[in-house]
């Protein structure tokens, strides 16, 4: 089980654009008191859960809990980290916390997830199955 922590900056909350991504990716999305996005697909368990705005160091932040639950294989993890990349596209400062390291861009978090999977995965398996290319990298979509 992985489990990451990303927190948008300040006060404002660019929802929308977040919402959306999320539905982009797979994810389905229920509200009530508690947010949670939750993908669902071929064994991997990705569950998203909304902690609202949480001060840390006296300054405000919208948090959400990251977690992949289940995955039967590379896929998961994939998709982990891809939701993980994509907070990098909201129009707001971000911070990934991941293994008790902090990534507040994407290229680095990018270059940690390439290392993470390759690591964990047979690369003849990721490369057989169009995830992963020569000079490229992993294929976070």
């Amino acid at each position: 089980m992985k489990v990451a922590t990303i927190r948008f900056e300040g006060e404002a909350f660019h929802w929308a654009e977040w919402n959306r991504l999320l539905l982009d990716m797979g994810f389905r999305v229920s509200g009530g008191i508690h947010q949670k996005a939750i993908y669902a697909s071929c064994g991997t368990y990705v569950v998203m859960e909304s902690h609202g705005f949480v001060m840390r160091k006296e300054q405000q932040g919208f948090e959400w809990q990251v977690t992949l639950k289940q995955t039967r294989r590379w896929e998961g993890a994939v998709k982990f980290y891809a939701v993980l990349l994509a907070v990098f596209a909201v129009p707001q400062n971000a911070v990934v916390t991941l293994e008790d390291k902090a990534f507040t861009d994407r290229e680095t978090l990018k270059s940690h997830a390439d290392a993470a999977i390759i690591r964990e995965f047979v690369l003849e398996e990721l490369i057989d199955n169009g995830a992963y290319r020569k000079g490229e990298g992993i294929r976070f979509v």
